[in-house]
């Protein structure tokens, strides 16, 4: 499992529909069964204050891209949800894989944060198709 944060600057609203987060994986399974679950989405508008869960509605979707090597597979999220993100608003999400024999450890995007919010440069934030944030291997 794993959670991404992603919050706006003080210039831009993109739409949310048209963020997405890349998780590189190592598909441990070998034999590209690796299912990603969105088990939580959330996005909090900052003004006025208000919780959204974007699984709800148009909802969440995760694509998932395997890879050889297989270090290099990647789960990519994306919600559907047409509004536009704030100044000052944050997304949460987390998931998880089945099987659960998918090792966290090994991947390349996962960071030991004790669960705790912390910057992840292996993690790409992708908006409106061009990489803003983060490093791909």
């Amino acid at each position: 499992m794993f959670s991404v944060r992603t919050a706006t600057d003080k210039h831009s609203t993109p739409l949310i529909s048209v963020i997405k987060v890349r998780y590189y994986f190592r598909d441990d399974s070998t034999n590209r069964d690796a299912t990603p679950m969105v088990l939580d989405a959330k996005w909090k508008i900052a003004s006025p204050s208000a919780t959204i869960d974007l699984r709800m509605g148009t909802g969440c979707g995760v694509v998932t891209s395997f890879a050889t090597p297989p270090a290099n597979s990647y789960f990519e999220v994306d919600c559907a949800t047409p509004s536009p993100m704030l100044v000052g608003d944050t997304i949460t999400m987390s998931l998880a894989t089945s099987p659960l024999t998918q090792l966290a450890s090994n991947d390349y995007s996962y960071a030991d944060t004790a669960g705790a919010f912390a910057p992840n440069t292996r993690l790409l934030v992708i908006l409106n198709g061009v990489v803003v944030a983060g490093t791909a291997p």
